[in-house]
């Protein structure tokens, strides 16, 4: 459930920006982004210590780490390569509708992937 709002407030942000090109618009884009960037702060290696078997964990890891830098590598080229081909508003917004569907793909196979549902009280 947090990681589903996490990325759909931080693609908020994202949306919202181009949508409300003033300064006090920016200010508000990022604060949402900030809200959503810190709803999920270590939520990548939560998860992949949720889901790393208990023989091999370390090996499991380092590979989940990797490719979770390999994702921190391809973010900022992503946003070169719309940035090439489209406008920074473009660019904004696509990153925005990329995190929704994100945030709908998480939702829809959060179960399959046997991701932990949270407390559901005592």
């Amino acid at each position: 459930v947090i990681l589903f709002t996490c990325l759909t407030v931080y693609g908020a942000g994202f949306v919202l920006a181009p949508l409300w090109p003033t300064s006090l618009g920016m200010v508000v884009a990022v604060v949402v982004m900030s809200i959503g960037n810190g709803l999920g702060a270590g939520i990548n290696m939560t998860i992949g210590a949720d889901l790393s078997p208990s023989r091999g964990r370390a090996k499991f890891l380092s590979i989940w780490a990797m490719f979770t830098q390999g994702g921190q590598l391809g973010g900022p080229l992503a946003i070169s390569a719309l940035l090439l081909a489209a406008s920074l508003p473009w660019a904004m917004v696509t990153v925005g509708f990329l995190t929704w569907f994100g945030a709908i793909w998480t939702a829809a196979f959060s179960k399959v992937m046997g991701l932990p549902r949270g407390r559901r009280g005592p």
